[in-house]
């Protein structure tokens, strides 16, 4: 066989299988743009009453106020657009805070809170619009839209704020990198969301494999606004980031200087073989049954329930080799869950890593911003396995069997346990200090004669470590 004719076949072979058409979408009307809004609105009064006793438009989670809005306000918009943190450029958070900047003081918190929101119930959009190649099931479709909503492993760090709106982002991304879509208006929006993902996140790195397959499998000059975009953001981020990638994190001087005197702390990267059964306890199991009940199992039963997890993901995986609509894209779904999930576990664990990882008996839900899109991933991989056994089954008009009650039935129990997983509001860890009160304390300080004040955005530290620098003439 000559390597053309293996081109071309694997070219075929990824079209049919990865990358599928869309279906022709039907024309824009006012109606429909009124229904997609108020969807919308929805997606982020959801995502608020999640949070609401943490009071999310009354306070300002750490990095929107301590980095985004205190650089913003402090530095040339220039200079801190190519500034990264935490070892990578987060280009999102940033354009929302100089618009925010912008406003009165009083109104930060209400503004990055509905920011964050909105930028994850885009994420829902994108996940629904651009899943419909290889999901053709719109019931299917809708859960995965509405897991995006209802992640179930999100605590009170997750939602409500701009800083953790990334992992969302990068979610999106991947599905928008599989997206085929039916018009060019459509692929200029997913380049741009592409572009905007990577330049926000260091985690598209871990697309890349897909992208390469996306490449190879172009079909038109529409699937290069999509390519190009994230191949430019990618570019860019590295061309900016890579000496912070190779030398460390980069973490923030201030809170690097916080951790207690005589604790376990590196900004290094660092193996730990636990990495592996936390991925089947934090990522399996919190998708499978939704951060409370996940815990719940893992206290009570530990390792028994860690095995029924790891072969859960076996079973899924074997399920899916068996049908060779999603024999390429399940699998490749999965890996791309497990290979950020292990790799973002070696580079953090010295800054708290190893919380990802429960000893026997124990359980927390920290660090969950790290398994949100690896979760979703997850999420998609038994979606898409859901809607191809449903879409069997109805073409060979056996939805009675067996093989078309599972399918169904997990896909119900993972969105039911999503939905157990609903209320994530603590008041420790976010909700502890109003703004309203940390911008009196700010003017009585002005007042006194500064120019320049810290207003502390959390005091359940003696000094918090990310407070947001407020010049004073911004309080007049």
């Amino acid at each position: 066989m000559s390597l053309n004719s293996a081109l071309h076949r694997a070219r075929g072979r990824l079209r049919a299988d990865l990358f599928v058409q869309e279906p022709q979408q039907p024309h824009p009307t006012a109606k429909r743009a009124l229904i997609w809004v108020a969807a919308g609105a929805a997606g982020i009064a959801i995502q608020l009453v999640r949070i609401w006793p943490s009071d999310p438009l009354g306070t300002l989670w750490a990095e929107d106020g301590g980095v985004w809005l205190t650089d913003a306000l402090n530095r040339d918009f220039p200079e801190i657009l190519g500034t990264p943190y935490n070892g990578y450029l987060q280009t999102a958070s940033r354009l929302v805070a100089e618009a925010v900047s912008n406003l009165p003081v009083q109104a930060y918190p209400v503004a990055m809170a509905l920011a964050g929101t909105a930028i994850v119930a885009g994420c829902a959009y994108v996940t629904w619009r651009a899943s419909a190649g290889p999901i053709k099931d719109p019931a299917v479709r809708a859960a995965l839209a509405a897991m995006v909503i209802l992640v179930p492993v999100a605590n009170a760090e997750t939602l409500g704020n701009v800083t953790n709106s990334i992992w969302f982002l990068l979610f999106a991304c991947f599905w928008i990198l599989l997206w085929v879509p039916s018009s060019t208006r459509s692929a200029l929006l997913a380049g741009a969301i592409a572009l905007m993902a990577a330049l926000s996140t260091i985690g598209c790195l871990f697309l890349l494999p897909l992208w390469g397959l996306r490449v190879l499998a172009i079909r038109d000059r529409r699937e290069y606004l999509i390519a190009g975009g994230f191949i430019i953001g990618v570019g860019l981020q590295l061309a900016v980031s890579w000496g912070t990638l190779a030398t460390g994190l980069g973490s923030h001087d201030e809170v690097l200087a916080a951790i207690p005197a005589g604790e376990p702390f590196s900004t290094q990267p660092y193996w730990d073989w636990e990495l592996i059964p936390a991925f089947a306890q934090r990522v399996v199991g919190g998708t499978l049954a939704g951060q409370p009940a996940n815990a719940f199992l893992w206290e009570e039963l530990s390792i028994p329930y860690g095995v029924v997890l790891a072969l859960a993901t076996l079973g899924l995986l074997a399920a899916a080799l068996r049908e060779p609509r999603i024999r390429l894209l399940v699998p490749l779904t999965i890996l791309l869950a497990a290979g950020l999930f292990l790799i973002t576990g070696y580079r953090r664990w010295g800054l708290g890593g190893d919380a990802l990882y429960w000893p026997v008996g124990e359980s927390n839900d920290s660090s969950s911003r790290y398994l949100i899109t690896p979760v979703l991933l997850m999420a998609s991989a038994i979606s898409i396995w859901v809607a191809a056994m449903r879409r069997r089954d109805v073409e060979s008009v056996r939805s009675d069997t067996p093989s078309g009650v599972l399918p169904l039935v997990v896909g119900m129990g993972v969105l039911a346990f999503a939905l157990a997983s609903f209320a994530v509001a603590n008041s420790t860890v976010r909700g502890s200090l109003p703004f309203s009160e940390a911008l009196a304390d700010a003017r009585e300080r002005c007042d006194s004669g500064a120019v320049r004040v810290r207003a502390p955005l959390f005091n359940g530290l003696a000094n918090d470590p990310l407070p947001l620098e407020l010049p004073c003439e911004k309080l007049e």
